[in-house]
């Protein structure tokens, strides 16, 4: 902030303009440029503070809004699954994220095809992945 460079909207301008999940579209800007003022590790490390403190929270109540806004639990959450989906594979499971449309259990079966990961497991899963970034 201050100036014109903000990666975050760099890479929503070179990304094919599409219908898709709005968590993928957010998170796949979030996990390459950044979001505000800070890198995607830095949100990513916030996120999993905040997480480790609440045992209640689930990836429905994250995907649909319901808590951490103040620290953007959304969008990181978003560019986690981005990594972890490029992580297991590479460009072309990533592309499949970017595919999904913007209906919430449809990304959770595309996260679980990529994941190789049953939808009963996805929120500990998640939640798991999170929980990394305490380190």
């Amino acid at each position: 902030l201050g100036s014109e460079w903000y990666p975050h909207e760099l890479v929503h301008m070179v990304v094919e303009d599409k219908e898709r999940n709005g968590m993928i579209n957010e998170g796949f800007a979030t996990w390459l440029g950044g979001t505000s003022d800070m890198t995607f590790e830095q949100r990513a490390k916030i996120l999993a503070q905040e997480l480790a403190k609440n045992d209640t929270v689930t990836f429905n109540d994250i995907v649909n809004k319901k808590w951490g806004w103040q620290f953007i639990a959304y969008y990181t959450t978003g560019a986690i699954l981005c990594k972890l989906a490029y992580e297991k594979g590479g460009a072309a499971a990533v592309k499949k994220l970017l595919d999904t449309p913007p209906d919430n259990e449809m990304l959770i079966a595309v996260m679980c095809e990529i994941l190789k990961i049953s939808t009963a497991d996805f929120d500990a899963f998640v939640r798991k992945e999170i929980l990394k970034y305490l380190k």
